[in-house]
């Protein structure tokens, strides 16, 4: 939770403005991520006609981001 993140930014002397920074760029980069993963995966099974399984199985996407990519190709 956010006091929580607080508390840890203030133990380690973090500055607060340079820590929110820093956390909206890695979320972003994280989206990106998201986001190419999904239309190399979508590459792949309409090019070459492959099942979303065997799409991120070639792609070796872990499963922890298999599971955000499944719920675009869901909807």
């Amino acid at each position: 939770d956010y006091k929580g993140k607080q508390r840890i930014i203030e133990e380690y002397g973090l500055n607060t403005k340079k820590s929110i920074a820093l956390e909206a760029r890695n979320e972003g980069k994280q989206i990106e991520r998201k986001e190419k993963n999904i239309a190399h995966v979508k590459k792949l099974m309409i090019g070459l006609q492959m099942s979303f399984k065997e799409a991120i199985n070639l792609l070796e996407i872990p499963e922890k981001e298999v599971k955000e990519i499944e719920k675009y190709f869901q909807s």
